[in-house]
């Protein structure tokens, strides 16, 4: 089996901060394992930060299932449990933050 060949090598004093930040807005009571498999695969394919946007009720049960390098960012949600439209200034806020 061939492994993978590594297409661009990170310098040695480079930070996760170097590499991105992405916010997965996902999530909900019958689709939590679709953000898990979002933010994996922004970390797989090299993201230094990822957090997850998710319906705030959900929050504790990400906690255990969602990769540990990955960040939550519990949300307002509907009686559906699924991200509100009431979430967009919080998501916006969080967006700004990230820009410099």
């Amino acid at each position: 089996m061939r492994l993978p060949i590594q297409l661009l090598r990170r310098k040695i004093n480079s930070h996760k901060g170097d590499f991105g930040h992405v916010l997965v807005l996902a999530g909900s009571a019958r689709f939590s394992g679709a953000a898990v498999l979002c933010a994996e695969a922004c970390l797989r394919s090299g993201a230094g930060l990822v957090t997850l946007g998710i319906p705030e009720s959900l929050n504790s049960a990400f906690i255990k299932i969602k990769p540990p390098e990955a960040m939550t960012l519990p949300l307002p949600q509907t009686k559906e449990v699924a991200l509100s439209e009431t979430a967009f200034p919080l998501i916006r806020k969080f967006c700004e933050k990230l820009m410099f």
